[in-house]
């Protein structure tokens, strides 16, 4: 039997998180049949647990947690700063609780971005800035090197990127990609679109990476935003691993190829349902919304760990008791972690209690020491918002 950490709360949510929580990417696949992977199968040798190690950074006049986090060489870890007067990054040294260095975005940046979607440090002399049609690149002296264009600059329409944490941006022989979403009503013309979308750095050219749609159980069905939303990672070699909040099965695509070449059918353990789909009438319905947000089995995120060659993937647990008349700006849900293997063999599953709010689930990031997950929940009576907390998880071998 697998031991499980007893742990605390997860979750939370502002308002302004639901415009994070978007649509997708999928695939139709046509290549290995689905492994189906049971708990009776599962191995018993390993734990995932909560050390109860903090990690604290300062974080007076910054912000409550950040959408997008990276770590970077020599210790250091990215944060994106999104706030409503302050745009950039900044960098902490990891075992220092100041940070190292900030770059702030002037209104000329924020012009040409029009809006900053997303983040990512390639090395100290390029820095992406990802916007509405455009990114520019800088260093870490804030010079900015470089701008273009990714979509035609006559096009004054909105151009929805999706970069977040569970969605972040990579760039892979020379090619920065990201998810693209898709602002339509649900429909056979949504769930055939291509999402996961790529430009290459050398030809100036931004294209749609084929086979990445839906799978065909989102089909002639109406499902809400956090059903649809694109979780992906970046694996080893040229292999992306597409994650779909309902569907318990994971796809393994390859940039190379263009398609998929395998799948990996993976459920948790603690899912005892599937997610229903919504009635269509009803899909921008506030109530509609959060009653499925309590209620459903949601795959969150999935996350490659480089440093022990294994995958994290945040599943989404229903709350038994709830109250849609009461707030809605705090999620305190529970949840369970996933681990697995390189081949996607489950090692370990545990869950994360709502006992008393304590995580966010979508505030982490990986480096050598395992898995943190962010404790600044504000719901939390132990809460300083000038100090950001994270706590960190590890896979260790059971005793025989």
């Amino acid at each position: 039997m697998i031991i499980i950490g007893v742990l605390k709360n997860p979750y939370i949510m502002k308002n302004k998180f639901i415009l994070y929580m978007l649509l997708a990417i999928s695939s139709s696949c046509q290549n290995k049949q689905n492994q189906s992977i049971d708990s009776k199968d599962r191995k018993n040798n390993y734990r995932f647990i909560d050390t109860k190690k903090i990690k604290k950074f300062n974080n007076e006049g910054r912000y409550f947690y950040s959408f997008l986090s990276q770590v970077l060489p020599e210790n250091q870890l990215m944060r994106k700063i999104d706030r409503i007067d302050k745009y950039g990054v900044d960098i902490y040294k990891f075992y220092q609780e100041k940070t190292n260095q900030s770059i702030i975005l002037d209104e000329y940046d924020l012009r040409e971005l029009k809006r900053v979607r997303g983040v990512y440090y390639k090395n100290k002399d390029s820095i992406f800035f990802i916007g509405i049609n455009k990114f520019i690149i800088k260093n870490n002296n804030n010079q900015q090197l470089y701008s273009k264009y990714y979509n035609n600059p006559e096009n004054n329409s909105y151009f929805p990127v999706i970069i977040t944490n569970d969605s972040p941006p990579f760039i892979y022989n020379h090619t920065l990609y990201f998810t693209k979403l898709i602002d339509l009503k649900p429909g056979d013309n949504y769930y055939n679109s291509n999402l996961l979308i790529a430009f290459d750095l050398k030809k100036d050219s931004l294209y749609e990476l084929k086979h990445t749609n839906y799978p065909m159980m989102y089909y002639n069905k109406c499902f809400l935003s956090n059903e649809l939303s694109l979780k992906h990672t970046k694996a080893n070699k040229d292999l992306v691993i597409l994650n779909y909040p309902i569907d318990d099965t994971l796809y393994i695509y390859s940039l190379k190829k263009q398609k998929i070449i395998d799948k990996k059918k993976i459920r948790s353990k603690y899912k005892k349902g599937e997610v229903k789909s919504t009635d269509c009438s009803k899909i921008w319905d506030t109530k509609t919304y959060w009653k499925h947000l309590y209620t459903s089995y949601l795959y969150n995120a999935i996350i490659y760990d480089k440093y022990r060659n294994i995958y994290y993937r945040l599943v989404k647990l229903p709350k038994k008791d709830y109250d849609l008349n009461k707030k809605y700006n705090s999620m305190n849900i529970p949840f369970s972690i996933m681990v697995l293997d390189k081949d996607f063999n489950i090692l370990a599953e545990s869950e994360i209690l709502n006992i008393k709010p304590e995580f966010i689930w979508f505030d982490y990031f990986v480096n050598k020491d395992g898995l943190w997950i962010s404790v600044n929940n504000p719901d939390n009576p132990d809460y300083n918002e000038d100090t950001l907390k994270f706590k960190l998880f590890k896979l260790e071998k059971n005793e025989k």
